[in-house]
């Protein structure tokens, strides 16, 4: 594996992947000095480190690992709102090899923001699967943990703004009234609905369901969904996620997941399939605003459309069901989740 390694001022900036990046100029005059790093000092440049995960998907948009999108030219005020540990190691997965101009165009914000690692690694077939090793994160010695860090969506609404008219959607998807803390991004009627039709099909309808095609890289198992889901062979190998939360006057680290495989996705989901058929079935609606609330203290992220309650007839659980385009981006399950 090659890596390079970029210098500017007193931060070292470590680019670590199978792409190797030439010398540039960043800034006004600043020279970038590149070396070549093997994987073992990658490896001693990550350990220990508190590590916040990037997918590039284009030159306009990037995604953290709670799925907040930000633009590269406006990484300065992204940091500046998800104010992340300054000594930490920030690891970009690239869609596709064009993309490395594009966190190159990153390195004076977060080096100057103070990040002490940079990691870039072309996104595996599979997922995104390659993380730092624990750092004090409280997971096992030697795993692999994601940290999570989130930054409020300009795009998103709270209860202060007036919610659209979504005139297109029937009333079982219309979500309840914002509470005051909760920030809420809507999307088109339309894809509310086909993504309502989406997660009948995958996890309520008898006929088995086309796996791949809800799947894309990676989906977050939250600590919620994880409770139910922690005894599958399938996910020995999946990567904690630590969700730091508050509750009263105590921190208390919750593990969740995530999911960087099509068969632990299909396993994960075919769980939570039998879990809702046991208890009767269930119904695809909006989240209320009590559940709302309720998730919005054990996510690091804004809720945003498609999003959806899966509750069963029996009333024993209300699956959590997050969309990014057309595949799941994030499951969780409101009933296992302690009430703050």
């Amino acid at each position: 594996m090659h890596a390079t390694l970029f210098r500017k001022t007193l931060y070292p900036i470590l680019i670590v992947g199978t792409l190797v990046l030439g010398p540039s100029i960043r800034g006004a005059g600043t020279e970038v000095e590149t070396v070549s790093v093997s994987a073992k000092q990658m490896d001693e440049a990550l350990a220990g480190k508190q590590t916040n995960t990037y997918v590039v998907v284009s030159k306009d948009e990037v995604i953290d690992v709670n799925g907040r999108h930000f633009v590269p030219g406006k990484a300065k005020a992204y940091l500046k709102k998800a104010k992340p540990e300054k000594k930490a190691a920030f690891v970009f997965l690239l869609a596709d090899d064009s993309l490395e101009e594009t966190v190159r165009s990153m390195i004076d914000a977060f080096s100057d923001y103070g990040a002490t690692v940079i990691a870039v690694r072309k996104m595996p077939k599979g997922g995104a699967t390659v993380e730092a090793p624990a750092g004090g994160t409280g997971a096992k010695s030697g795993q692999s943990v994601l940290q999570l860090v989130g930054v409020p969506n300009p795009e998103a609404s709270s209860a202060k703004d007036a919610a659209p008219a979504m005139a297109g959607r029937p009333q079982n998807l219309h979500p309840g009234k914002l509470p005051p803390r909760v920030r809420y991004k809507f999307v088109a009627d339309e894809l509310v609905i086909a993504a309502a039709a989406m997660t009948e099909t995958l996890f309520l309808s008898p006929e088995t369901p086309d796996w791949a095609a809800h799947f894309e890289s990676m989906t977050l198992l939250q600590p919620g969904a994880w409770k139910h889901l922690s005894d599958l062979p399938e996910l020995k190998g999946t990567k904690p996620m630590i969700n730091q939360v508050e509750l009263g006057s105590d921190v208390h680290k919750m593990e969740g997941r995530m999911l960087g495989e099509l068969g632990q996705f299909t396993k994960s989901a075919g769980r939570i399939r039998d879990l809702l058929a046991g208890d009767g079935g269930g119904t695809v609606r909006a989240l209320s605003s009590a559940e709302m609330d309720h998730w919005w203290t054990f996510i690091g992220f804004d809720i945003e459309e498609p999003v959806f309650a899966i509750e069963s007839k029996g009333g024993k659980y209300v699956f959590v069901v997050a969309w990014l385009r057309n595949h799941v981006f994030c499951l969780d399950e409101l009933k296992a989740l302690p009430t703050p």
